[in-house]
């Protein structure tokens, strides 16, 4: 799956699927209307963060917007048996590649969260 592909899925989620439209997307994000059609048309880079704000504010199981055919996504730090890192069995390579960087990217979303947080908690 390429990102174009996913942006387009995107498109028809919200215009045919939900009737939304780029402004009340972009305003349920945080961001203009502007904002949003520049992530949607790929002038922005698509974020994980995007992803799932965009698929809590449609209503949509990121899964869907990604097509996979499979709600089975096993994280490569989870303990799982078998090979912990397949992410579906019926997933193609570039679908593969495309969410593991989705996880590297919430990971390290996390571990600067965490920081923060313990910056908080130090008071500084």
């Amino acid at each position: 799956m390429t990102v174009k592909k996913i942006l387009d899925n995107i498109k028809e989620w919200r215009e045919r699927k939900k009737q939304y439209s780029q402004a009340y997307l972009g305003q349920r994000m945080g961001i203009t209307q502007k904002a949003y059609s520049k992530i949607e048309t790929g002038e922005t880079k698509l974020t994980v963060l995007h992803l799932i704000q965009i698929s809590d504010v449609l209503e949509v199981e990121l899964r869907e917007i990604l097509e996979l055919e499979s709600a089975v996504i096993y994280h490569p730090h989870a303990h799982h048996p078998g090979n912990s890192n397949a992410l579906t069995p019926n997933m193609d390579t570039e679908s593969k590649v495309l969410y593991e960087k989705l996880i590297a990217s919430k990971d390290k979303e996390i571990e600067i969260l965490r920081r923060y947080i313990d910056r908080l908690e130090k008071g500084d």
